[in-house]
């Protein structure tokens, strides 16, 4: 009986020691940069625990919102992330929504569907080939120089992100394994070289220092481990699937190729997997493809329920990564207070959501625009004490005024508690709360507690590292 039970501690330990490994992966590239770090931790954090929501885009119906709209309207939620694609060049609108999207809060995923010379979109990724694949993948040759001129053209692209401030889950030459697509007609050792030799030239030559890399294979689950690129040219693997459901054996499939622990994603589907399947078949997101597939495969109904599933997480439920700080620190904790708006009852800035400047009493000498974003820095009290924060302003829909899409304060001297109380006061019971595991980025151990109106979320939080509680007043879309 000792015997056992020692053999069972030891599983128990090992047990441990492998979960906490999960958790506590690094960046393919040692040199990326600190936020695109935080986000990588955030969501090497969650796998296991929830999943994301994905979306991906499409630009040929009444608008770009279409497939977000639909959810939107659905559910009274956005996705946490938006899938883009460079096909047909179109590097600067995609470069112009994704922009936008992360400084919505959300996260950004781009793929490339383009032919064998980096121009044209999904006919021509398939219809297309490399003629000689000796001389394109050998470095010095006419044929690897074209190649590299053919790959730069989205890595200027993603130049101008970096510049922005964007952190890109990166997703190129995925479904290789298919053999559809001309990256991958030249069989795994030479998809390999050429995964391996955009990775090098991206991180290395071009400085891409914000880029997560995903790996994703097809729906066929045979002999991925011939295909797989290296721990240390990837940092996520996943596959896709448009056969409905979670795909738990796909799943499983991929799990056998994950080495390092990699987390897994879902990087294409169909038909939405409901939560309780996530639930089983642990994917760390899901992301729907466009149009009809959404739309047919989907009912409103399923996507309420999916998106508003305490499993699932969508847009407003993300820390906040830009400019390399986390949801605890949206904006710098001392402001310059002597440019700061004060308000009576920093309260009474709520009313400003989902208007424009013209729309409210604030001088413009108060309102920082640096192109990308717009926002006042407010002071004032709550609940009877002194208080600070910063009203955002941003935008979804294309062609429109930015609007003030939510107010975020930081409270100091006042317990998670005493503010829940007095948020109750005013909203009601809760409509949900939690803790999120210690995350260094996040600060710590994570309590949230959120309410709702039928204009606007609510949402209080504290970190086990910080002094302070924020509370976030958040549009749930533009009323004005």
């Amino acid at each position: 009986m000792k015997k056992t039970g020692s053999i069972l501690i030891c599983v128990l330990i090992i047990l441990i020691l492998s979960s906490c490994a999960a958790k506590t992966q690094e960046l393919s590239f040692s040199s990326s940069n600190e936020q695109t770090k935080a986000v990588y931790d955030y969501l090497c954090s969650i796998e296991g625990e929830k999943a994301l929501s994905a979306q991906q885009e499409s630009t040929w119906m009444e608008s770009p919102e279409y497939e977000m709209d639909y959810i939107f309207n659905a559910s009274g939620r956005y996705p946490a992330m938006r899938g883009l694609d460079y096909m047909n060049d179109d590097f600067e609108g995609v470069n112009k929504r994704a922009e936008e999207w992360w400084n919505k809060g959300g996260l950004v995923t781009i793929c490339w569907h383009c032919g064998s010379d980096f121009s044209g979109a999904w006919k021509e990724s398939q219809e297309t080939e490399i003629a000689d694949w000796d001389k394109a993948l050998t470095e010095g040759t006419e044929e690897y120089n074209a190649l590299l001129k053919g790959m730069d053209k989205a890595a200027d692209a993603l130049y101008e992100l970096k510049e922005k401030g964007v952190t890109v889950i990166w997703r190129p030459f995925h479904e290789a394994d298919g053999g559809w697509f001309w990256w991958g007609k030249g069989e795994s050792e030479n998809f390999k070289k050429l995964w391996r030799i955009m990775y090098k030239h991206y991180t290395v030559d071009r400085g891409l220092d914000n880029l997560i890399w995903v790996q994703g294979f097809s729906h066929n689950g045979e002999k991925l481990n011939k295909w797989y690129v290296g721990n240390e040219y990837c940092d996520i693997i996943g596959a896709d699937s448009y056969d409905g459901g979670s795909q738990s054996e796909l799943y499983k499939t991929v799990k056998k190729v994950r080495a390092n622990n990699k987390p897994i994603c879902f990087h294409e589907c169909g038909e939405n997997p409901t939560a309780e399947q996530l639930k089983e078949t642990k994917w760390l997101w899901f992301m729907t493809w466009h149009t009809e597939y959404l739309t047919d495969n989907n009912s409103e109904k399923e996507i309420n329920s999916l998106y508003n599933s305490e499993y699932i997480i969508t847009l407003d439920e993300l820390p906040d990564f830009r400019n390399g700080e986390d949801s605890m620190k949206d904006t710098d904790i001392s402001l310059n207070e002597q440019h700061s708006f004060t308000v009576e009852n920093i309260l009474d800035a709520v009313e400003w959501l989902g208007k424009v400047d013209g729309e409210i009493n604030v001088p413009a000498e108060y309102i920082v625009d640096n192109g990308s974003l717009k926002k006042i820095d407010l002071e004032g009290k709550i609940f009877s004490l002194e208080c600070h924060g910063t009203a955002y302003y941003s935008f979804l829909n294309e062609n429109k005024e930015k609007y003030i899409e939510r107010i975020f304060l930081f409270i100091e001297n006042y317990s998670f508690e005493e503010c829940k109380n007095e948020l109750e006061k005013l909203y009601g019971e809760p409509v949900s709360q939690g803790e999120e595991p210690y995350v260094e980025s996040l600060g710590g151990v994570v309590s949230r507690t959120d309410y709702e109106t039928d204009t606007m979320r609510i949402r209080v939080e504290t970190a086990s590292k910080h002094n302070y509680i924020t509370l976030e007043f958040k549009l749930k879309s533009n009323n004005s």
